[in-house]
């Protein structure tokens, strides 16, 4: 947020959709800004992890291929929450959620979604992802979360839940994942301060987010 002044336009990407923007822009007046936590100390939680009564949590538009997955942890009984909420709302449900879900929109998906990963590690949430980008290369989130095929999806789910330590691995990822990306924001603000020293006044950027 604070580097958007020094920008006309901001496109929200996923790393692999990067090249294409490069193609028809000019790359002198692209910044791509990796999406990695900008804090060097370790914040103080913001949810208060009390009366964890929802099994498992997805927030995104519901696939037939997502609804596929959910209806059959619920017939299963679990307490499952999903689909669109508004922030508020959000954020209680993750202070109530013993596992966050990753879930691919179709089964043949090969984009992660960068910024839900990163928004849930930061939360502290323990996450169990659907692999994706089969043949890329994973991106720094992916190295955080739990990453189950899609044909052991359900049996996984069933197994971890029973895990009574949850919301420390989800907070031990937290701090890992702030302390790994240390160097790589060292080097961005380096970059992004030689950009805005070789740039003209109008300038673009695009960020390495995935919105689905």
């Amino acid at each position: 947020m604070n580097a958007l002044p020094y920008f006309d336009h901001v496109w929200t990407v996923s790393p692999n959709q990067c090249d294409g923007y490069r193609s028809i822009l000019e790359s002198n007046k692209l910044w791509h800004l990796p999406i990695i936590p900008y804090i060097d100390k370790l914040p103080e939680p913001t949810l208060k992890f009390e009366n964890q009564d929802i099994d498992f949590l997805f927030t995104g538009t519901m696939t037939a291929h997502r609804l596929q997955i959910v209806n059959e942890l619920r017939a299963k009984g679990f307490n499952i929450v999903f689909g669109f909420f508004p922030s508020f709302l959000k954020q209680a449900y993750l202070a109530q959620t013993k596992i966050c879900l990753h879930i691919k929109p179709y089964k043949n998906w090969s984009f992660t979604s960068v910024m839900r990963l990163h928004t849930l590690l930061m939360e502290g949430k323990y996450i169990i992802s659907e692999p994706c980008d089969e043949g890329n290369e994973k991106t720094i989130q992916q190295r955080f979360v739990e990453e189950v095929s899609s044909d052991q999806f359900i049996d996984i789910l069933t197994k971890r839940i029973m895990n009574p330590d949850l919301r420390i691995s989800g907070l031990k990822a937290r701090e890992e994942y702030i302390k790994t990306t240390q160097n790589l924001r060292l080097q961005v603000r380096e970059q992004f301060r030689q950009f805005i020293l070789k740039s003209d006044n109008g300038v673009m950027m695009e960020s390495s987010v995935q919105g689905d």
